[in-house]
């Protein structure tokens, strides 16, 4: 679902976005904004946790490849996404294998954005 937050005297209706069933399973990833697009990172399948990144873009209404983003450096689903200062930071979450969680994250991936929205970022990086 989509909201437009411009001020009015009536707040306009919630809209459901086209074509946003995503084309792959993965639920419970961490989702923000990149410009005019809405980028999921990791999330899980039923069984396993993901290192997907996957971007769906407002402009066209449609699923994209991702051009900024790599996948994550390990499996990952329910981080909490943050951005401070132009970078992407996952914070906390957990790790699933085969139906059943194997570890929580205790570690922030980050993820450093290029000025550039053409280039994609070096790499997502652990501490």
């Amino acid at each position: 679902l989509s909201h437009n937050t411009t001020q009015s005297s009536s707040p306009p209706p919630w809209r459901e976005l086209p074509n946003a069933r995503c084309p792959v399973r993965q639920w419970q990833p961490a989702i923000f904004g990149d410009g005019n697009r809405l980028v999921l990172a990791g999330g899980w399948d039923d069984s396993n946790s993901l290192p997907l990144v996957t971007e769906y873009c407002l402009g066209t209404n449609q699923w994209v490849e991702s051009t900024r983003y790599p996948d994550l450096p390990s499996p990952l689903q329910k981080a909490c996404p943050v951005k401070v200062k132009g970078d992407v930071h996952l914070v906390g979450g957990w790790v699933a294998v085969d139906g059943k969680i194997s570890s929580r994250a205790t570690s922030i991936t980050t993820c450093e954005i290029k000025p550039n929205h053409d280039e994609k970022p070096k790499t997502w990086r652990t501490e």
